[in-house]
């Protein structure tokens, strides 16, 4: 169910208005959201954009991901402003710099955040937006690394959430 502009009305509403008012409540009670978690370690190769692939689903309202096939994108079905973030921890490595970035539709870059690299531990990097997407847009969060090999992404969470028509 998607959200339904109210209808102007100078008077009495009639049916068909109260049933766009009813409709709307119940999008706005559980608005479009998608929550995705990784659980296991991905490898990303030197210097190679990678697709972070997702495994659980901890929310999704509204059949934005795939535990099938594109298991790394958030597919809108909704049409609205959505705020999206990504959270992704590179294992620890002295060499180079990490980044994790935001891609919409496998080309188009929408914000990233870069690290140096780290002798204290795991490497967090968060980028997140707020952007409007038309249903079938899809964001995927990505991966790259210059350690000179490969470096694990041991922690990574994806999440989508409507905040507006």
């Amino acid at each position: 169910m998607a959200w339904t502009t109210p209808p102007s009305f100078a008077g009495v509403m009639d049916n068909a208005d109260w049933t766009i008012y009813a409709n709307d409540l119940r999008f706005l009670h559980t608005p479009p959201a998608c929550v995705l978690e990784r659980d296991a370690n991905q490898n990303i190769a030197y210097a190679t954009d990678t697709a972070i692939t997702f495994t659980t689903e901890t929310a999704d309202t509204d059949g934005m991901h795939s535990n099938v096939s594109n298991t790394s994108r958030i597919t809108f079905q909704t049409a609205g402003r959505y705020f999206t973030s990504g959270l992704m921890g590179y294992a620890q490595n002295l060499t180079s710099a990490r980044r994790a970035y935001i891609y919409k539709n496998g080309t188009t870059f929408q914000v990233s955040e870069n690290m140096p690299d780290t002798a204290d531990g795991l490497a967090y990097l968060n980028p997140h937006t707020t952007d409007y997407y038309t249903a079938s847009t899809y964001v995927e969060l990505m991966a790259y690394q210059l350690s000179g090999g490969t470096l694990a992404v041991t922690v990574a969470t994806f999440a989508a959430s409507w905040v507006g028509a």
